[in-house]
C-alpha cells in the first residue's frame, strides 16, 4: 500500500473537487477507497479517529464514495448482544486488608477454601484461575469474591477479548465466545483432570449444558479417541 502520508500526487479533476469538500484527507480516503478496506482500517491508514473518518465520510458519501456499513454494522450488533448476554471474566484486586471482624466472619462463611481463594488473588489471576486454584467451583468462587467486593475488600477489571485471546489461546477464545465464561472453565479443568467426567463434576455447571460444552472442546482438542456424550451423561446421573 502506498504510505498515504508522505507520497506526493498531483490531483486528479475530481480529485480537485473531494479537496475542496473534504480537503486534503478527504483525498487520501477517495484514493483508499477500493471496495475492500474496511472503515477502522481506513481511518488507521489516514492517522485519524474513527469519528473523524465519519465526518469525512459524511461529505463524500454518494458523490465520491460509498460506504457498505451493513457487515460491519451486523458484526458490531453482534458483538454488544454477545457482551450484554455473556458475563464477563472478572480480576479481582484487593483494595483493603480484611479487619479481624470481618476475617472471622468470612472464615465463618466461606471456610479454608474462601481463605485459599482470597489469599491466591495477587491482582493478575482472573475467577477462573482463582477458583481452580482453590479447588472450588465457579458459582463458589463468585460468591466468594462479591461478598469481599460488598464489604469494600476487592475492585475488579474486566479482561477484554483481546485479553481472553492472549491468556487462553484461540481455543479459549472459541470455546468463550460460544459458551462465555464456562466454557473455558472446563477447557481448563480438563487439562487439570484430564478425565472429561471428573472435570464435568468439579465443575458446578449443569450436566447437560457441561457435556455440550465437553463435546465441543473435545471437537477442538482433536484427541485420538471420542467423546461419547451418553456415556458420561450416564456416569453423571449415577
Amino acid at each position: 500500500m502506498v504510505d498515504i502520508k508522505t507520497e506526493k500526487y498531483s490531483r486528479s479533476l475530481i480529485e480537485d473537487r473531494v479537496f475542496s469538500i473534504a480537503g486534503e484527507k478527504g483525498v487520501e480516503l477517495f484514493r483508499l477507497a477500493d471496495g475492500r478496506i474496511t472503515l477502522d482500517e481506513a481511518a488507521a491508514a489516514l492517522g485519524i479517529k474513527r469519528n473523524e473518518l465519519d465526518e469525512l465520510i459524511t461529505k463524500l458519501e454518494g458523490k465520491f464514495i460509498h460506504v457498505e456499513y451493513e457487515k460491519e454494522e451486523e458484526e458490531r450488533i453482534e458483538k454488544e448482544k454477545f457482551e450484554e448476554m455473556v458475563e464477563p471474566i472478572d480480576v479481582p484486586k484487593k483494595v483493603a486488608p480484611l479487619s479481624f471482624g470481618l476475617k472471622t466472619s468470612f472464615t465463618l462463611e466461606f471456610g479454608p477454601s474462601g481463605s485459599r481463594l482470597f489469599d491466591a488473588i495477587d491482582g493478575t489471576k482472573d475467577i477462573l484461575q482463582l477458583s481452580l486454584e482453590a479447588g472450588v467451583t465457579l458459582p463458589y468462587a463468585d460468591a466468594i469474591v462479591w461478598w469481599l467486593a460488598k464489604r469494600g475488600i476487592l475492585h475488579f477489571k474486566q479482561l477484554t477479548h483481546e485479553d481472553v485471546k492472549n491468556r487462553y489461546g484461540s481455543i479459549g477464545l472459541q470455546l468463550f465466545d460460544k459458551y462465555g465464561r464456562e466454557g473455558i472453565y472446563l477447557y481448563l479443568l480438563l487439562e487439570k483432570y484430564v478425565d472429561a467426567t471428573s472435570a464435568i463434576r468439579a465443575s458446578g455447571v449443569e450436566p447437560e449444558k457441561a457435556v455440550e460444552i465437553m463435546s465441543d472442546i473435545f471437537e477442538l482438542l482433536a484427541p485420538p479417541f471420542q467423546f461419547d456424550k451418553r456415556a458420561v451423561l450416564d456416569a453423571l446421573r449415577r
